[in-house]
């Protein structure tokens, strides 16, 4: 085994590992919590933290995650993922590109920037601290803003430099709902 181990570089002894070992150990959690009555679509949504943090503190946003799923009404995070979702929809497949102030045209467009420059700031704040609470509180204080833009800005106008713009925006929000967690892997 010496001799076989002498032969791989660590990049192909990293990318062996990550390749074999991460899958199987990542079903073992999953197994694990499954028990403890985990909705294993937080574990899922989790997946690279498990392997990133202590694997308490993962344990811990996925716990944040999987009470604030089972919670009903307009504060929940099954309501604020419902935009977040059309966001990432409309996004899909297009290619990211800078937002420009200048193009703004409404106020649904201006008050999201405004908030998303916000809330970026808060969210690493929040991670940081492993504060999975107000990180998920400061995700979801978007709601409102990007439901606003849904309900009165056309996201296709037919002007290119508007629906790039407005697309760039929405690339914005789906970057900071994915930074940490894939929440594209919870249905809602």
């Amino acid at each position: 085994w010496t001799d076989v181990i002498k032969n791989f570089t660590q990049t192909e002894i990293h990318d062996n590992f990550s390749e074999n070992l991460h899958p199987f150990l990542f079903e073992k959690i999953k197994s694990f919590l499954k028990e403890d009555e985990f909705d294993i679509r937080c574990v899922d949504a989790l997946q690279k933290q498990f392997f990133e943090r202590p694997f308490a503190k993962a344990k811990e946003f996925a716990s944040e995650i999987n009470d604030r799923l089972k919670q009903e009404g307009v504060f929940s995070l099954k309501t604020a993922l419902v935009p977040y979702r059309r966001a990432k929809n409309l996004t899909q497949n297009v290619p990211i590109l800078p937002i420009n102030e200048k193009l703004f045209a409404t106020d649904a467009e201006k008050n999201l920037y405004k908030k998303i420059l916000i809330v970026e700031k808060e969210v690493e704040k929040h991670l940081d601290q492993d504060d999975f609470k107000s990180y998920l509180n400061s995700l979801q204080g978007l709601t409102k803003s990007l439901a606003e833009l849904f309900d009165n800005v056309m996201i296709n106008d037919p002007d290119l430099d508007l629906k790039h713009n407005r697309i760039a925006l929405l690339h914005k929000i789906c970057t900071l709902y994915e930074r940490h967690a894939n929440f594209s892997l919870i249905q809602v």
